[in-house]
């Protein structure tokens, strides 16, 4: 008796060419998530700083990934040999992940590091927030 198989196993991204913008050389295996929608030349100036004070350019050493909302992605489809993630309030399942991380923590898979942020937005006004980034920025990179 022959069946077919009806349950997905594993969703293959099908994304919009209008989803996913992304930028960068990765050179240092750094992958940077941001939401597309909140990410304007004011976040894009302050990412820049981030990146910087971690002794990264963000241009040569990392690839920023904007998404939508509703974008699924496969991170090695951009960097295939990506050693470190900062998601700026992108959620894990977005790229694969189905975990509930705590932000401001960084989080090792295997041989990558993850640290899960909030969105740029919500850390540009914040003094706390962005002492949390900075001190695990810091863990993560320069120690």
């Amino acid at each position: 008796m022959n069946s077919i198989l009806m349950e997905v196993i594993y969703k293959i991204p099908g994304n919009s060419p209008s989803d996913i913008e992304v930028s960068g050389n990765g050179e240092k295996g750094l992958v940077v998530l941001v939401h597309k929608a909140n990410f304007d030349q004011a976040h894009a100036g302050m990412l820049h700083k981030i990146i910087s004070a971690i002794r990264y350019d963000l241009d040569q050493d990392a690839v920023l990934v904007q998404v939508s909302n509703d974008a699924s992605i496969a991170l090695a489809q951009y960097l295939p040999n990506y050693k470190d993630v900062i998601s700026f309030g992108v959620h894990s399942e977005v790229f694969g992940y189905k975990i509930e991380p705590k932000l401001y923590e960084i989080l090792t898979i295997g041989d990558k590091n993850i640290m899960f942020c909030d969105a740029l937005t919500s850390i540009s006004g914040n003094v706390t927030k962005k002492q949390h980034l900075w001190n695990k920025l810091q863990q993560m990179f320069l120690k």
